[in-house]
């Protein structure tokens, strides 16, 4: 159970990080929205976690795109930088993500909703038989 907590600690930590590396990625496309702080806390990811895991049943504490773009909006009303992630996410209409697994219907969504043309790999991100 502990190392399964910190895989997932360690997986939301990179989420944040990959977040963090796009928009520096993008930051000349994006007006500079990106300096060392954390665009999402950790502070607010962690409770949406255990919320999920404690009260909601689910087994995976991995956050989907729209719990994510929450908590950003979350993080944005004390965070400048944040706030300037929201506000340039209209600009992402009509570019092209590409994902290394199939995504989940809720993730789709998102993407489909914020104008994002989405790829993927042929492959489930994980084994089971079931795919909602």
């Amino acid at each position: 159970m502990l190392n399964r907590k910190i895989n997932s600690i360690n997986t939301e930590k990179n989420i944040v990080l990959k977040i963090q590396k796009l928009c520096r990625e993008m930051e000349p496309f994006i007006d500079g929205c990106i300096n060392d702080m954390h665009l999402i806390s950790p502070i607010v990811i962690e409770p949406i976690q255990a919320l999920k895991l404690k009260h909601m049943g689910n087994h995976n504490p991995r956050l989907h795109t729209d719990e994510i773009l929450i908590a950003l909006s979350i993080c944005a009303t004390t965070n400048p930088t944040a706030e300037l992630a929201i506000q340039q996410l209209s600009k992402l209409r009509g570019c092209e993500a590409h994902s290394t697994v199939i995504l989940s219907r809720v993730d789709e969504n998102v993407f489909q909703k914020l104008g994002i043309n989405i790829t993927c790999e042929p492959q489930y991100q994980s084994k089971k038989l079931f795919h909602k």
